[in-house]
């Protein structure tokens, strides 16, 4: 059973999150480890939903790959990305095509 400081810590650091606006998110991501590439130049993907658009993985692949949710539009097209799609966690997405990909969710999102 957790403490009751850690749940209170817990609690406290995803209130934070949640109250960050996209520019801050932006700049958290970028200042964090998952934001260099690997020698390919590819990133965690589940990194740039998590962080960047705040929608877990396994949701943010909809826009991704439509052959898993045709009711959602492919935000992906034309990005480069490598991995297998069915396996979320392990998507990589390439480092140039990030901002794009999220400028295309955020605009999606909003509209």
């Amino acid at each position: 059973m957790m403490d009751d400081k850690l749940v209170a810590a817990i609690l406290a650091s995803r209130q934070k999150q949640e109250a960050e606006t996209p520019a801050q998110r932006d700049q958290r991501w970028r200042n964090s480890e998952d934001a260099k590439p690997d020698k390919n130049g590819f990133v965690s993907f589940g990194s740039v939903a998590g962080v960047r658009c705040n929608k877990d993985t396994q949701y943010c692949v909809c826009f991704v790959d439509v052959r898993f949710c045709p009711q959602y539009p492919d935000l992906g097209k034309g990005l480069k990305f490598s991995g297998d799609m069915g396996q979320y966690h392990e998507l990589r997405i390439h480092i140039d095509d990030v901002d794009e990909f999220v400028r295309r969710y955020r605009k999606y999102r909003n509209s």
